[in-house]
């Protein structure tokens, strides 16, 4: 597993803070349980459609996902194995 390159990565241009960053151009979200109300959600999919048109690669990690999954489905952020 390959680990972030920064943590609590600030996008100042847009005023959005990324749980972790990689240089390969991902930002990525862990969402807790709070994210779960729709106030937080939709703010959430704001701050995400603001880093996409940067031209990042946006993923979030929720609280219930099989994270082991999503590091297998994207290889080219987290390595291989």
């Amino acid at each position: 597993l390959r680990f972030p390159d920064e943590a609590q990565t600030l996008y100042g241009s847009v005023g959005v803070q990324a749980d972790f960053s990689y240089r390969s151009g991902a930002a990525i979200f862990i969402d807790g349980p709070h994210h779960d109300g729709l106030a937080q959600r939709e703010e959430d999919q704001r701050k995400r459609a603001a880093l996409e048109d940067l031209g990042l690669g946006v993923l979030a990690f929720r609280y219930d996902d099989d994270w082991s999954a999503i590091f297998k489905k994207w290889p080219g952020i987290f390595g291989a194995g």
